[in-house]
């Protein structure tokens, strides 16, 4: 099984940011967060087949904040699971991996700020066979995000 196109046919997997952030910027100094959100992989031309591709995802992470404005943030991220069945065959699809980010944040508000990241995503994804064996593939990409956050409490944010 070429584990290069399974990745290509899966990109990975993708993960929705939607979900509570237990964690915001703070003036300066250590942060703590968690979020956990829908996890949907792709399936492209997966013809014939029943294929199960959304789960829950999640990350955890610890950063520093150089400022209210500026960090860094290194974490793991679980991306949930897919499966595909047809012609008599199950596919098991687990997607995970580790990521470093620089973090922008610029308030508007007491409790609504813009957000900007970029960074670097290194991620492997686990096949298992059932029975005709596993594989696995891993990779390294950039990553860039954009998004907004409002602060429910002072340490609660969506």
């Amino acid at each position: 099984m070429k584990t290069t196109k399974i990745a290509a046919l899966l990109a990975a997997g993708l993960m929705a940011a939607s979900g509570a952030t237990m964690a915001a910027a703070p003036d300066e100094g250590f942060v703590l967060g968690a979020s956990a959100g829908s996890s949907q992989w792709r399936d492209s031309d997966v013809t014939g087949a029943q294929v199960d591709n959304r789960d829950t995802g999640f990350k955890a992470y610890a950063g520093y904040y150089f400022n209210s404005n500026v960090g860094v943030e290194v974490g793991y991220v679980n991306l949930g699971k897919a499966n595909v069945s047809g012609a008599g065959a199950t596919l098991d699809f687990k997607g995970s991996g580790v990521f470093a980010d620089i973090v922008g944040h610029l308030p508007l508000t007491k409790e609504f700020s813009l957000l900007g990241r970029l960074g670097l995503f290194n991620g492997r994804v686990k096949v298992d066979g059932r029975g005709l064996g596993s594989d696995s593939d891993s990779g390294t990409d950039t990553k860039v995000g954009v998004g907004a956050q409002y602060m429910i409490t002072p340490q609660v944010g969506l």
